[in-house]
């Protein structure tokens, strides 16, 4: 299921058109040769591609889930969650060709064996067959009743060959597109398939952890193989056919004797699920990809691991050796594809890469090592420094294991063992020597948020979002004892020092003191009026501090739970907090990028340490209390000297969507607004960005532009809206007031009031001088996605998740009218330049257009083949632009809804805005592109 862009499109007035780019480079950077024609230029010639802002890359816009090879080797497809699969010319990573018709992700591609046909199945319950010479879909296939999970086309081309989360085997006649036969016979879904050489067997996996074995011409099932103790997620047949592989779930990959049905060996070294296996031409090598982000190459014939090829950022989903065995190409979730040397494992070409957010941090008893914890549901261990007067940042070693985020993690105090909790509900045990999961523990229904080891080692403490906490014996494993009390999510857990007493703060809002050894609830401490996310002992056990998304640090008397004081000062939640080793120090990490030193026995602010660009997750002492590591979900690790509060080092880095874009009057200027919480000011005739304007702390979901360019608006993910200068590109003000994102911005007319919607359901109207909220209006019951003045700043329109348009009396806040039509929220709402039509485009893959004096609709317009993102209307109220999640621009004619062209916007495009004859797109693939109206 696509998920549910919100996009602001701000009307600007007609301005110069920027100058077409000479420059090729951005030419060449984002397509490694000329531009391809569907792209370049829509059907009819009126849309043009002028220019890319930003890179866009080789990659997919979210996981590849297959990959394949041409006969030839000259080509490879890739289906990937996206929707769409890509053609590629393997010798120079040039993308060909993107091919567009699922309606849901595509889990697996096939090229016929004459190259000229291409299959493709997707989650969307067909397959569709592809003509590779002309990009066009030949056929769709009907008949699975679940998404389509493997397919595999016949050694002479004829049959084709699926499987289904409908536990079915279907066998198609590839000519006339009909299904031949359905095979019954597993009991779970059916997540692998494959022909044998001769094409007279077939092979299937499945998530009821058996292979099965079949006769193609009869349909029957001739054989059963069990020995896997999780699902099958991957099958093939040796070249000679006398051979199967597989790949399980249970991170082992089984050799098979095809006539026998006899399990040949079993090979292990993945370290989570093996995802896709497939032989070499020759039968001597087997390569697998997985789970923990590897792929690895074996010894067919010996089942030993010949070499491990690192380099994904996330799970490998699928693998194919190119036709001469020389070399290897892998599709992941981090959706990049890789092209690797098979006789060095060096990898030849890339296309993108990342890794994810920082949950956790901690340093080890004698501070030379550190480990960090990710959303990419692995560790890393650290060396902080090489001596005392160096620190290097070096990543030692990588520890994979967990199936979800990595959330918490501690040192035990000897420093020997480290303790991980996850969202995948368990806790791991690991040897800090050897990098080695030494146990798993679980009991947790749900996500394990914190972790804490009793100041003797010998018992482990647990907090999860089920509610409960959980005592663990470190030496054996088992649990001792679950505490209940809490009535929401436990975030955070500590032990006092004398290992007597243990803190839990909640989702609840409270604190609650425990009895170690009987597991008693002491006393609940109430004061907080958010969830408290981190809790710290002082080092003498007296004191203890708290901190909560209510933006506030509580100081409590241990033995009273009489709190002490608050401190105030971050502007949003506080994420975590911690003691220095003396006890005269506290530290604080928020949401709004800050890290605050306090002075303990005053609560004072000494300092605030900025750096980050997003949320501070965790902060940790050094055991000498003279520097701190802080981790981020700017998937940053920053080291600090708190004497100086000096940033020594910083591991790491990111980017993110583009989800609002806005012009300035001129034309000449553009804005965006990204995910990775930051705008950027660009040149549009040179493609050129002019700054980056850094704030918020979450994703920039609009920006606006005032109607002299003199002034910015952005709304964010962070409630937030700022308003900043563009000539200097500070941030003049911050106005606060909603409770929940900020998905739409608006300037007046005559710029001296603003309009913003929200999450939290609510239009406020700003005065932009002051900052002052002047008005709230309520009346929609869902989120306000788009909100627009209309052209005599008289009236406003805004659009709603609730499926429904609301006309506004600005002077009064009344509302004036409600339309009602569309079949799926709002997305995008305009008025025509004089006011008297209006535009919406919404989820139902609908625009529709409104008579604003009466509320009547005029007309529907339909073409788009997913949901509408964004709209606009050109400035001499002729012609309309509307941007959808079929990744394609739609030119409109007004008067008659007639669509007049369109063109593939190849970066998935959230949201368009017009100005003269140039339209600016913003893309899901982190670029802002440009086109021309003809």
């Amino acid at each position: 299921m696509r998920p549910f862009l919100l996009a602001a499109f701000i009307p600007i007035a007609l301005a110069d058109r920027p100058a077409t780019v000479q420059d090729s480079d951005w030419r060449k950077e984002n397509f490694a040769g000329p531009v391809p024609e569907a792209i370049a230029r829509s059907k009819k010639g009126h849309l043009e591609l002028v220019n890319i802002l930003g890179t866009r890359r080789f990659r997919h816009m979210r996981e590849v889930n297959s990959v394949a090879w041409s006969a030839d080797g000259k080509r490879a497809l890739s289906g990937s969650q996206d929707m769409t699969i890509k053609l590629w010319e393997v010798a120079r990573g040039r993308e060909i060709a993107t091919w567009r018709g699922h309606s849901d992700a595509v889990s697996s591609v096939a090229f016929s064996r004459d190259g000229k046909h291409a299959l493709s199945g997707s989650h969307d319950m067909t397959l569709k067959l592809w003509d590779v010479a002309t990009n066009k879909e030949v056929a769709t296939w009907k008949g699975h009743e679940g998404p389509v999970l493997s397919l595999a086309i016949s050694p002479d081309g004829k049959r084709a060959l699926s499987g289904s989360q409908d536990t079915t085997l279907r066998l198609w006649d590839v000519a006339a597109g009909k299904e031949i036969a359905t095979w019954k016979g597993h009991g779970g879904a059916v997540s692998s398939v494959a022909f044998s050489p001769d094409g007279k067997r077939a092979l299937s996996g499945s998530q009821d952890a058996t292979l099965k074995l079949w006769d193609v011409a009869g349909g029957k099932e001739i054989a059963t193989w069990k020995g896997h103790n999780d699902p099958v997620m991957s099958v093939a047949f040796s070249p000679d056919g006398k051979r199967a592989l597989s790949g399980s779930q249970d991170r082992t990959l089984k050799l098979w004797d095809v006539a026998a049905g006899k399990e040949l060996a079993t090979w292990e070294g993945h370290v989570l699920s093996v995802c896709s296996v497939t032989f070499n031409a020759t039968g001597t090598y087997a390569l697998s990809g997985s789970q923990d982000k590897t792929l690895k190459l074996w010894d067919a014939a010996t089942g030993k691991e010949v070499a491990t090829w690192k380099g994904h950022g996330l799970s490998v989903y699928s693998v194919a050796f190119g036709p001469d065995g020389k070399t290897a190409l892998s599709g992941s979730q981090d959706a990049t594809l890789k092209h690797w040397d098979v006789a060095t494992g060096k990898e030849i070409t890339a296309w993108k890469g990342h890794s994810l957010a920082v949950y956790s941090v901690a340093s080890n008893p004698d501070g030379t090592r550190a480990l960090s914890g990710s959303g990419d549901m692995t560790l890393k261990f650290w060396e902080v420094a090489a001596s005392e007067q160096t620190a290097t940042g070096k990543e030692i070693a990588t520890w994979r294991g967990h199936r979800g985020v990595v959330s918490s993690i501690a040192f035990s105090p000897d420093g020997r063992h480290a303790l991980s909790g996850s969202e995948d509900a368990s806790l791991k045990l690991w040897d800090v020597t050897s990098g080695k999961e030494t146990a798993t523990w679980k009991g947790h229904s749900l996500s394990v948020y914190a972790v804490a080891f009793s100041p003797d080692g010998r018992r482990v403490l647990s907090g999860s979002q089920d509610a409960t906490l959980k005592l663990w014996d470190l030496s054996t494993g088992e649990e001792i004892a679950t505490w209940k009390g809490h009535s929401d999510a436990v975030y955070a857990v500590a032990f006092s020092p004398d290992g007597k007493r243990a803190l839990s703060g909640s989702q609840d809002t409270t604190l609650k003191l425990w009895d170690v050894s009987t597991g008693t609830e002491i006393a609940t401490w109430k004061g907080h009026e958010a969830a408290v996310t981190s809790v710290a002992f002082s080092p003498d056990g007296s004191r203890a501090l708290s901190g909560s998304g209510d933006t506030t640090l509580k100081l409590w008397t241990v033995a009273t739970g009489k709190e002490i004081a608050t401190w105030t000062g971050h502007g949003l939640s506080v994420y975590c907090v911690a003691f220095s080793p003396d006890g005269t120090r506290a530290l604080s990490g928020s949401l709004d990028k800050t890290i605050k030193l306090w002075d303990v026995a005053t609560g004072k602010e000494v300092a605030t340490w900025k750096g980050h660009g997003a949320a501070v997750s965790c902060v940790a002492f050094g055991p000498d209390g003279k520097h701190v590591l802080s981790g981020s979900r700017d998937q940053t690790l920053k080291l600090w000297d708190v004497a100086t509060g000096k940033e020594i080092a910083v591991w790491k880095g990111h980017d993110h969507f583009v989800f609002s874009v806005a012009f300035s009057p001129d034309g000449r200027r553009a804005l965006s607004g990204s995910g990775d919480a930051t705008l950027k000011f660009w040149e549009v005739a040179t493609g050129k960005e002019v700054a980056t304007w850094r704030g918020h702390d979450l994703s920039v979901y609009a920006v606006a532009l005032s109607p002299d360019g003199t002034h910015g608006l952005s709304g964010s993910g962070d409630a937030s809206v700022k308003y900043w200068d563009v000539a200097t590109g500070r941030e003049i003000a911050t106005w606060k007031g909603h409770q929940l994102s900020v998905y739409s911005v608006a300037f007046s007319p005559d710029g001296s009031r603003a309009l913003t919607g929200s999450w939290d359901a609510t239009i406020k109207l700003w005065e932009t001088g002051t900052g002052k909220e002047i008005a709230t209006w309520k009346g929609h019951s869902g989120a306000v996605s788009s909100v627009v003045f209309s052209p005599d700043g008289k009236r406003a329109l805004s659009g709603s998740q609730d499926r429904t348009l609301k006309l506004w009396d600005v002077s009064t806040g009344k509302e004036v009218a409600t339309w009602r039509g569309h079949k799926g929220a709002v997305t995008s709402v305009t008025f025509s330049p004089d006011g008297k039509r209006a535009l919406s485009g919404s989820q139902d893959a609908t625009l529709k257009l409104w008579d604003v004096a009466t509320g009547k609709e005029i007309a529907t317009w339909t073409g788009h083949g997913d949901a509408v993102f964004s709209v606009g209307i050109s400035s001499d109220g002729k012609r309309a632009v509307s941007a959808g999640g079929d990744a394609t621009l739609r030119l409109w004619e007004v008067a008659t809804g007639r669509e007049l062209d369109s063109i593939l916007a190849d970066g998935g495009p959230s949201s368009v805005a017009i100005c003269g004859e140039t339209v600016l797109v913003g893309n899901i693939n982190t670029t802002v592109t440009v086109y021309r109206l003809k």
